[in-house]
């Protein structure tokens, strides 16, 4: 179920964007499902990269977390840095200003690393701060 749930958050976030650039990357991330009062609730993150690859989309979707947001993507050779642009729509909590820095993707030997930022998992209130999070979706 939570692939459907992450396809569905990728074709609500890639329209919009397809709309306006040509897609070159999208990434997701599924949270491991945590147990409230017999419910298992889910974290779904979706990030689409530009075909120009400065510019981008990050969606995350919970049981009580919708945002979508417009992020600028930095790259070198290895390394891609997100950094906040503006919110698109949805509720989020968290006090972000224009160009902090969310999260880094890292290209190593053992797959993209996640160096988390301002943003981490919301589902572990101990996640590591870095870690193997998002793939490649298909």
């Amino acid at each position: 179920m939570s692939k459907w749930i992450c396809f569905l958050s990728l074709m609500l976030t890639i329209a919009p964007l397809n709309a306006q650039v040509k897609v070159s990357e999208q990434w997701c991330f599924e949270e491991e499902p945590v147990e409230h009062n017999g419910v298992f609730l889910p974290m779904t993150w979706s990030l689409t990269i530009s075909e120009d690859h400065c510019a981008g989309i990050v969606e995350i979707l919970g049981f009580q977390t919708w945002v979508k947001m417009h992020v600028h993507v930095s790259e070198n050779k290895s390394e891609r840095t997100v950094k906040f642009d503006s919110i698109i729509e949805g509720d989020f909590f968290d006090a972000i200003t224009t160009g902090e820095i969310l999260f880094s993707l890292s290209e190593t030997e053992n797959g993209m690393i996640t160096i988390w930022n301002t943003l981490s998992p919301r589902l572990d209130e101990n996640a590591p701060s870095e870690g193997v999070c998002f793939i490649q979706c298909k």
